[in-house]
């Protein structure tokens, strides 16, 4: 999850991307440009983690790849359409960036009540991560959320509501259940706090 002030943020992933793609693009000879490109993404991908617009693990695997097929020898073709997916990612990312933004723009307490809904929601998730009947009640819940939402989301619902339903399958299921993806939900909570802060304080 991510709010507007990050908007600068994501300009600079998808620029900074681009050009490492290009580089990797004109120097998919040179196995020791292509070490530095693939650490340079890797290094992107540990440090942005779950704030990148990038698929930086993909572009690491492609100059990687690359590398270590010209230090051996072996010349294993360059991924060309794997760099090709990644640019196709982030035009993607990026259109969405924009609408949100300007759905924020237009719309920001609406926006904010949303967050506050979608941090209650994942409270009570965490909290009665043992209730059967609450977490389908929740589940429900986020459904109707889903089907209806017709502005930007303040959080990604879809996950959220997947967290909650693999969790109530494994109660019904499983005589040990697999535990709640509480790291998840936690961050995605951190986020909302702050985003509700940002806009009731303005």
């Amino acid at each position: 999850m991510r709010n507007c002030s990050d908007c600068m943020d994501i300009q600079w992933q998808a620029a900074l991307a681009q050009d490492i793609i290009h580089a990797a693009r004109v120097y998919h000879s040179d196995a020791q440009a292509l070490e530095y490109l693939a650490d340079f993404a890797f290094s992107l991908a540990r440090w942005l983690n779950d704030t990148s617009v990038v698929e930086w693990d993909n572009i690491h695997s492609v100059c990687e790849q690359r590398y270590v097929s010209l230090q051996s020898g072996s010349e294993t073709c360059f991924d060309e359409n794997m760099l090709d997916r990644c640019e196709a990612y982030i035009v993607k990312r990026m259109k969405r960036t924009q609408r949100v933004q300007q759905d924020i723009e237009q719309n920001s307490f609406q926006y904010a009540y949303q967050a506050i809904l979608a941090r209650d929601i994942i409270s009570a998730i965490i909290q009665y991560q043992n209730d059967i009947r609450m977490l389908a009640y929740l589940a429900r819940f986020i459904d109707s959320i889903v089907s209806g939402i017709r502005v930007a989301s303040a959080v990604d619902w879809a996950d959220v509501r997947t967290i909650c339903r693999c969790r109530l399958e494994s109660l019904h299921q499983q005589r040990q259940p697999m535990p709640l993806d509480e790291s998840a939900l936690i961050t995605y909570q951190t986020a909302l706090v702050s985003l509700i802060h940002k806009f009731l304080s303005s």
